[in-house]
């Protein structure tokens, strides 16, 4: 039985959530995954430093769009220290900031 989009969710999140902040799923060469500390969320990389990230997306959408390529990337996950995610989820507010 394929997978659905949520058990692809699942599943990245679980991996992320044990590895240290600031790991990133490398689903392509332009779109990762990373686990804030709280939940599973996605960035696009920089065109112009592939090392950086760029630009958040709702995870879900890309699941959605693109699920091959969430697919083979679960048949051979890879991850990738990135200073840029620990950076911006260090500068991020509290989760109940505003409350």
């Amino acid at each position: 039985m394929p997978r659905t989009d949520k058990d692809n969710y699942q599943n990245i999140a679980m991996m992320l959530r044990d590895l240290p902040l600031g790991y990133t799923a490398d689903v392509s060469d332009y779109i990762v995954f990373y686990w804030d500390g709280s939940e599973l969320a996605g960035a696009h990389l920089s065109p112009d430093n592939p090392g950086v990230v760029d630009e958040t997306f709702a995870v879900e959408e890309v699941l959605c769009l693109v699920p091959e390529v969430v697919e083979d990337w679960l048949k051979a996950p890879t991850f990738t220290f990135r200073q840029s995610v620990v950076a911006w989820l260090s500068d991020a507010p509290p989760i109940d900031a505003g409350v």
